[in-house]
This record gives C-alpha cells, structure tokens and sequence, in this order.
C-alpha cells in the first residue's frame, strides 16, 4: 500500500505545524504576563496606603492622570493598527503559500511529461536494439 503526499498537502502541515508553534508561544507569552500581573497586583494592595498618601503629596496628579489616558488612548491606536498590518501579514503569507503550492502543481506536472517522454525514448531505443 503506498501513501502520497502532494505538495500542497506538505505546505498546509507545514502551515498548520507553524500557527500551531506561534499559538503554544502565544499561550506561554501570555502566561507569563498574567503571572507578572498578578505579582504586581499583589505589590499594589500592600502598598496601598503609601500610594494614597503619594497622590496626596503630588500637585498635578490630574494632570499626570489625564495624560495617562491619552496615552493610554494612542496605544490601543497602535495597537489597533498593529493587529491589521499582522492580518495583512497574514494574508499576504497565505497567498505566497498558495502561490508556491500552484507552481510546484505545475512543476510536478511538468516532470511527469518529462518522465513520460523519457520512458517513451527508452522504449523505443530499446525495441530497436532487440529488433
């Protein structure tokens, strides 16, 4: 029993195999900033107090506060367009690798012609050398 694989069947495995090794990545990226998130989290209970005595103390905490949120607002821009140039990305990647699976098609093609047409050229060579 013989199993083919085609060339298109080994891009999309190779395909399937990277997005499953960016996900496990992204899974442990995002395990470690929850774990950060927690450690700082748990730093800002025990602090609470001196924090509520510093925001006392400082002048312009509104201000610095207001300038938080804008910031804060132009890194969710940011990060908004980050997220549609991956997806461009993204896109882009999958049309070369459908692009490649298109060429190495005709490609595979071509050599089966090739090796027909050698294999009619050795026939009749050989029917000739018994004849």
């Amino acid at each position: 029993m013989e199993i083919s694989i085609t060339l298109r069947d080994l891009g999309m495995i190779i395909l399937f195999l990277t997005v499953m090794a960016v996900g496990v990545y992204a899974v442990i990226t995002l395990r470690s900033v929850n774990g950060a998130v927690r450690e700082i989290s748990a730093m800002l209970r025990r602090h609470r107090r001196d924090l509520d005595e510093l925001s006392q103390s400082v002048p312009h905490i509104a201000e610095t506060s207001a300038n938080a949120a804008e910031v804060s607002r132009e890194v969710r821009k940011r990060v908004f367009e980050v997220g549609k140039a991956l997806e461009l990305i993204s896109r882009d990647t999958t049309d070369t690798v459908l692009r490649v699976n298109a060429t190495a098609d005709h490609v595979a093609s071509y050599v089966l012609v090739f090796g027909e047409v050698a294999k009619g050229l050795l026939e009749l060579f050989s029917k000739g050398k018994r004849g």
